[in-house]
């Protein structure tokens, strides 16, 4: 889980960009933390080294999926992620 959550905030400012943009605005791959950009319409104002809603609904998933008294169908799924929104 730690992995999910640390490529995640790698990850983030380079949400929907080429490889070719990312090289451009951040001088290359994201092999550090950084803010996201001033024009990212999903991570407006998200500081370097936070997670986003990717590693939150992972994490819920996961602790999801270890209650054994539920089937687990689209219906569980559907609940768990009303229950987050």
């Amino acid at each position: 889980m730690a992995s999910i959550a640390i490529g995640d905030a790698l990850g983030f400012p380079g949400h929907d960009l080429t490889q070719e943009e990312i090289a451009r605005r951040f001088n290359g791959p994201l092999t550090a933390f950084h803010d996201a950009l001033p024009d990212n319409p999903y991570h407006e104002g998200v500081t370097a080294g936070s997670i986003t809603d990717d590693t939150m609904m992972t994490l819920l998933f996961a602790e999801a999926m270890l209650d054994e008294t539920t089937p687990k169908d689209a219906y569980f799924f559907g609940r768990v992620l009303a229950k987050w929104a």
